[in-house]
């Protein structure tokens, strides 16, 4: 497989053939965000392989057993988590990922294009205050979470975020308690995101600081937001349709670990399910598979 060049983006476009719902592989492709795109040739590309910076790309085609073996080998991390642009890649994800232990999960897309909930501000709790992302904040190491807020705009590269991105914290004193930060752009579209720290949630912040960052790219040119998550993610999409996003896509990816943030996105009976998936993964590599199959049981509620 060959790195291609930003440059050389365009030789790789024909082999797209879907990936509607993961708007960072148009905004990789059309150079706003950043990633890497990989392809077996540069005189006739058959499959690629494209990082972005949400999610990592197979595309094309799967029919060159050599190919998804250097793929396999050469191109992929054994954790990676992969987006499938197609059924084909689907049925041999052996063929082409180091990791045998790969188990598909639903995502779902949601767009907006408008904000419904547009006195969010009048809703901020007493204590905590609504601010842009600014560079002195990233800059700020003694604000807790900053690091966290920090890797998500560095994904774009600094100078790119601040040209071409935008995002609001929820802040309480020195800590950031949520930030939304958008997740990539391209035209007039544009996906974000949300996290809230544990200790802040069930205050409607996370709402607050997600419409604060709609807001702005409603005002800003923005004609339609993407919002995605994990289909079992309650949370996160109650937020979502809070500010006004509907449902238009539930799609497969490909994980090597339980992808769910919170516990509660799964019951005791499927943790139990995920328990006896990687349990033969725990007997051959106890130490790799150690953490995994620890939150399966203790959520499983059974034995180790």
């Amino acid at each position: 497989m060959i790195l291609l060049n930003p440059l050389e983006y365009d030789i790789a476009r024909p082999l797209i053939t879907d990936c509607s719902a993961e708007l960072s592989v148009f905004a990789t492709l059309g150079r706003t965000n950043p990633g890497e795109v990989w392809v077996d040739s540069r005189e006739k590309p058959t499959a690629l392989v494209m990082r972005t910076t949400e999610t990592t790309v197979v595309a094309g085609s799967v029919a060159n057993a050599a190919v998804l073996e250097d793929i396999r080998c050469n191109v992929l991390d054994e954790w990676e988590v992969v987006y499938p642009d197609s059924a084909e890649w689907e049925s041999c994800t052996e063929k082409w990922h180091p990791n045998p232990w790969l188990r598909r999960y639903m995502r779902r897309r949601l767009t907006a294009q408008k904000l419904l909930y547009t006195d969010y501000a009048a809703h901020l709790p007493d204590g905590y205050v609504l601010e842009p992302v600014t560079r002195e904040l990233l800059e700020d190491a003694s604000i807790e979470n900053h690091d966290a807020l920090r890797h998500w705009v560095d994904n774009w590269g600094r100078d790119n975020y601040f040209a071409r991105g935008a995002g609001f914290v929820v802040r309480q004193g020195n800590v950031l308690a949520s930030w939304s930060v958008t997740d990539c752009v391209i035209g007039d579209r544009a996906a974000i995101g949300i996290v809230t720290d544990a200790r802040h949630r069930r205050r409607g912040l996370g709402a607050i600081a997600a419409a604060a960052t709609a807001d702005y790219w409603f005002r800003h040119g923005i004609r339609e937001l993407d919002w995605l998550c994990v289909a079992a993610n309650k949370g996160s999409q109650a937020i979502a349709k809070k500010l006004g996003f509907t449902l238009v896509q539930e799609y497969p990816t490909y994980t090597c670990r339980p992808p769910y943030e919170n516990d509660g996105d799964q019951t005791a009976e499927q943790w139990r399910e995920w328990a006896a998936y990687y349990r033969p993964a725990y007997e051959q590599a106890p130490e790799k598979y150690r953490e995994i199959m620890e939150r399966c049981c203790r959520c499983g509620e059974i034995t180790l």
